[in-house]
C-alpha cells in the first residue's frame, strides 16, 4: 500500500514537470492516470481529490546521500516481515523513544475514570488505542461501527481453493490461486542436503526461515548473520538478502530485501551434484 500510494505521487510530480526541461523527471510518465495527463488537472494544483497542492506535494521531494532527488518516505522500511514500532518504543541499546507528536491530531475515546487531572489521554488509552490485533469476527460482526478487512490465508491449499469456488462460482474470475506454501521458521525445508549446502554458501550467516512453494519447486531462504549483496559488492547496512533455489534446473541465485535492489537477481549458480 505504501510503495503504491509513493509510486502515485512520484508519477504525479513527473507528469506535472514533464513540460519543464530543466527538471528532474523521477519516474516515466504515467500513461493512465487522469491527472498525471490532463492539462486541466494539472492547472487545478490538485491530485484528483485530494486536496493537495502540486507544491505541498513538492516539498514531500529531497535529496538522498547520492543527490539524487527522492520522496521523504523511506521505503526501505515498508518491505515484507516488518514490524513497526509502538507507542513509547525504543530500538534496540538506542534511548529514542516513539512519542506522540504535537500535530498529533487523533484523540481516542477516553472513558472518565482513564482521565488525569488536566485532561490529557494517559499513555495506557493511546497506547491500546494504537493496537492492531486480532479479533474474533464473532465478537465484532454485530457491531456495524466497526470496519473489518477480509483476507484469504496465503496457506491455503489448492484443495481449499476449489472449494472455495465451487461455493461462490460468482466469485471465480476474481479468485486467483496461489502455489501451495510450507513455511518453517527453524530453516528447515523439505530438502535438508539443499539447506545444508545454502549454509556454507552464507557463511558466517545462516538460514532463519525457508518458505518451499511446492508446485513451482522453488525454496526461498531469508538469510541473517550475512548481508552480503551481489548487487552493490558489500553488505547492506540494515537489510538482509535471501537466496532462492530452483530444484527444477538445480539452480539457485541471491536476491534481497532492500528496496533499492529490489529488481535485482544475481546470475544463477549450478547446485552442486
Amino acid at each position: 500500500f505504501v510503495h503504491f500510494i509513493c509510486q502515485k505521487l512520484k508519477l504525479y510530480l513527473s507528469s506535472y514537470n514533464h513540460e519543464n526541461s530543466d527538471s528532474d523527471n523521477i519516474l516515466p510518465i504515467c500513461n493512465t492516470c487522469k491527472c498525471c495527463q490532463t492539462p486541466a488537472a494539472k492547472n487545478s494544483g490538485c491530485v484528483k481529490d485530494t486536496g493537495l497542492s502540486f507544491d505541498s506535494i513538492e516539498n514531500l521531494m529531497v535529496f538522498d546521500k547520492k543527490g539524487k532527488k527522492c520522496l521523504v518516505c523511506d521505503e526501505n522500511v515498508y518491505t515484507r516481515n516488518r514490524h513497526f514500532r509502538l507507542f513509547h518504543n525504543t530500538k534496540w541499546k538506542k534511548n529514542a523513544p516513539l512519542l506522540l507528536s504535537a500535530d498529533n491530531l487523533y484523540m481516542p475515546i477516553v472513558h472518565s475514570r482513564n482521565k488525569v487531572e488536566n485532561d490529557e489521554i494517559c499513555s495506557e488509552t493511546l497506547f491500546l488505542s494504537s493496537l492492531v490485533s486480532y479479533s474474533s469476527f464473532l465478537q465484532i460482526s454485530n457491531n456495524k461501527d466497526i470496519k473489518v478487512l477480509h483476507f484469504r490465508n496465503r496457506l491455503t491449499s489448492f484443495e481449499e481453493n476449489n472449494k472455495v469456488l465451487e461455493s461462490h462460482p460468482s466469485t471465480a474470475n476474481s479468485f486467483v490461486k496461489s502455489d501451495s506454501i510450507q513455511e518453517t521458521v527453524t530453516g528447515i525445508s523439505p530438502y535438508p542436503e539443499v539447506d545444508k549446502f545454502i549454509n556454507s554458501v552464507v557463511i558466517p550467516g545462516h538460514i532463519w526461515r525457508s518458505v518451499y512453494f511446492s508446485l513451482s519447486s522453488v525454496i526461498v531462504y531469508d538469510i541473517i548473520g550475512n548481508r552480503y549483496c551481489q548487487n552493490i559488492g558489500r553488505q547492506h547496512k540494515s537489510n538482509n538478502v535471501k537466496y532462492i533455489v530452483n530444484l527444477d534446473n538445480y539452480t539457485f541465485y541471491q536476491k534481497c530485501h532492500d528496496y533499492e535492489c529490489s529488481s535485482f537477481r544475481s546470475m544463477p549458480i549450478a547446485l552442486p551434484p
